[in-house]
């Protein structure tokens, strides 16, 4: 109970036990012959608050790298990549710090998002602004996508897409088993947690006919309202110094405020790439106003596109979709609970292809 509403405690205490695991196997893989630490890198993968949980245990390996028993520095901080992250429906409601993706995460990331949840508390963070995040939308709740309800509908389709992009990304895993595979054939049904039923299933109703809420709702005509995540210090360092330096340009040049919040992350991450987590004393900005450029506390030049930060794969800030207009799926007309009857939608197309390693 204390972790559905103080749940940050027990999310770093999960993450600090897979980063024991994964230094203990790092550390093991390294007494090997021929092994070197080049060898060593991670995958990480979450649902629900799960998902912050697999953020943090790659924050921490960003942080920490990898040390000997003896204290020794084997792996510096940032030098240990984590190739593949996938995050189902990540939500945060009470998690408490940072959840932004570390720049030691290489490659692309996959954010699964369920397009007929509602439920207020079950807002999923919002990644657009991150160049190597896609989001696809997925049809069923929260639960529906992450494991829950029928074994072969539409968790079972998420699970064949999240397994296919970890193999794309280089993960040793096997193919989903048949039995657990997603059938197309059958009915995909739809569900939702967010009223109260009777024990044959039925939604209760009160006096003027409106269903009976279990949780607050958001208009399901919005679609998903999306939350950002809690901004980093340094990427904060960062905005205020792209104000500050070159603001009036980016202003000139038709940049808009998120699209500077989504500039300063790119520069944070660039310059976390080089290895140096300080901002640069001054920033400039191109003739052409095409790029931002700096000297690094090192002395050396960095420079950041600002059409190749600026061009996200996620969801475009503050879009909404009615899920229900959405590839010509079935809108969920009426409450269901998992005990009455579903509603079925089109058969959802196995996510294939989705990421491919750059």
């Amino acid at each position: 109970m204390n972790a559905a509403f103080l749940p940050s405690s027990a999310i770093n205490a999960a993450a600090e036990e897979a980063y024991a695991d994964f230094r203990r196997a790092a550390l093991e893989h390294l007494d090997t012959p021929g092994a070197t630490p080049a060898d060593i890198g991670a995958a990480t993968t979450g649902f629900s608050r799960g998902c912050a949980t697999a953020i943090r245990f790659a924050q921490l390996v960003n942080e920490r790298g990898l040390v000997g028993p003896d204290g020794a520095v084997i792996a510096p901080p940032g030098s240990v990549p984590i190739t593949g992250m996938a995050l189902i429906d990540p939500v945060a409601r009470f998690v408490e710090g940072p959840m932004h993706i570390p720049p030691n995460v290489r490659g692309q990331v996959l954010t699964v998002m369920a397009e007929h949840e509602n439920r207020t508390d079950f807002r999923p963070l919002y990644y657009g602004d991150d160049p190597r995040v896609t989001t696809v939308r997925h049809p069923g709740n929260h639960v529906g996508v992450g494991g829950g309800y029928d074994r072969h509908g539409t968790a079972a389709n998420v699970l064949e897409g999240v397994t296919g992009y970890f193999q794309q990304r280089g993960v040793a895993l096997a193919d989903v088993p048949p039995d657990r595979r997603h059938d197309p054939a059958r009915p995909q049904h739809l569900y939702t947690e967010a009223y109260s039923t009777a024990r044959n299933g039925d939604v209760l109703a009160r006096e003027d006919g409106a269903p009976v809420e279990r949780w607050r709702l958001d208009d399901p005509r919005q679609g998903r309202i999306e939350v950002r995540p809690l901004t980093p210090p340094a990427h904060a360092i960062w905005l205020r110094q792209l104000e500050r330096d070159i603001g009036p340009g980016l202003r000139a040049a038709g940049i808009t405020p998120e699209q500077c919040q989504t500039l300063a992350q790119a520069c944070a991450h660039r310059s976390g790439q080089e290895g140096v987590a300080a901002p640069p004393q001054r920033l400039l900005l191109s003739k052409d106003h095409g790029r931002v450029g700096w000297l690094d506390s090192q002395g050396r030049l960095a420079e950041v596109r600002i059409d190749q930060a600026l061009a996200a794969p996620g969801l475009a800030q503050g879009s909404v979709q009615d899920p229900s207009l959405a590839q010509g799926r079935t809108p969920v007309n009426g409450a269901h609970s998992p005990n009455a009857p579903a509603v079925d939608v089109d058969q959802a197309p196995v996510i294939e292809a989705l990421v491919r390693s750059r």
